[in-house]
C-alpha cells in the first residue's frame, strides 16, 4: 500500500516517522500504560520470522536479522537502502509508525523510497494483481460439475472496497504474441465495411496486429513527449 504524505523523506526522517526498535514500557511518560501498548503491539505484530516464503539457501532474503545501528535513520548509498536505527534486540522488526500500528493494530513493513526504486516501487504495487485460486468439484454428471474461485485480497483492493471506489480492471494480464516471422505470419482481412472504403491501390487490406499496434503506440508517445518538451 502506498501512503502519499506532504513530507519530505528528509523531513519525516527528522520526525522519526518510521522506526524499527521495541520500545520500552515507558516510552511515553506521559502516559506509561500507552507505551506499554505500543510495546506489546511491536512484539505481537513487528518480528519477522523466517520461514518458508523468506529463506533461499537458507538465507533470509530480506536480510534479517538486521545488524544493531547507534546512527538515525540514513540512506546507504552502497546498498541503495534505507538503514533504521536498532538496538542489539531489534534485529528483525520491521519498521512502522507508531500512530498507524495503534490503528491498524496489524502487521506492517514502512519503507522509504526515494529516485528510481521509488517509482519502480510504485509501478509494481500499484499494478500488482490478487492472488487467485480456483477449483472444480466434479460430480456425477455435467450438471453437477462446479466450479470455484477463491480471491485473496491485497491491501490496495480492501482500501478500495472500504471507501467505495470501483476497481475497472487488474492492469497486469497475459499477452501471447506470434513467434513466427512476418512472411508467415496468419494475418486476418478487414471487415467488409472497412475494405469498401479503400483506394484501389491500398495495401492495408489485413487488421493490425499486437506488433503494428505497439510500434503506432510508441510513435504517438514519442511525438507526445516531443510536444510537451517544445
Amino acid at each position: 500500500m502506498c501512503l502519499w504524505t506532504r513530507s519530505t523523506v528528509e523531513d519525516m526522517i527528522a520526525l522519526n516517522i518510521v522506526v524499527a526498535i521495541i520500545p520500552g514500557g515507558d516510552s511515553d511518560r506521559w502516559c506509561p500504560e500507552l507505551g506499554q501498548q505500543l510495546s506489546d503491539l511491536v512484539l505481537r505484530h513487528q518480528v519477522h520470522n523466517c520461514g518458508h516464503y523468506c529463506l533461499v539457501n537458507g538465507q533470509c532474503r530480506f536480510k534479517f536479522p538486521k545488524a544493531a545501528s547507534e546512527e538515525i535513520t540514513f540512506f546507504d548509498q552502497e546498498a541503495n537502502v534505507f538503514v533504521y536505527q536498532r538496538g542489539p534486540d531489534d534485529g528483525r522488526i520491521n519498521p512502522y509508525n507508531e500512530d498507524l500500528l495503534r490503528f491498524g493494530q496489524c502487521n506492517m513493513d514502512l519503507q522509504y523510497s526515494v529516485g528510481d526504486k521509488a517509482k519502480h516501487y510504485l509501478c509494481k504495487y500499484t499494478t500488482k494483481g490478487g492472488l487467485v485460486l480456483s477449483g472444480t468439484v466434479m460430480g456425477a454428471g455435467a450438471e453437477s460439475t462446479v466450479s470455484i474461485v477463491y480471491k485473496q485480497l491485497g491491501m490496495m483492493d480492501i482500501v478500495y472496497d472500504i471507501l467505495g471506489h470501483h476497481l475497472h480492471r487488474v492492469s497486469t494480464s497475459a499477452l501471447f504474441l506470434p513467434t513466427d516471422t512476418p512472411e508467415t505470419r496468419m494475418q486476418v482481412l478487414r471487415m467488409a465495411r472497412q475494405l469498401q472504403v479503400l483506394g484501389a491501390d491500398s495495401t492495408d487490406l489485413f487488421m493490425d496486429d499486437k506488433f503494428k499496434k505497439y510500434n503506432t503506440y510508441c510513435v504517438l508517445r514519442v511525438n507526445i513527449h516531443l510536444w510537451v518538451m517544445t
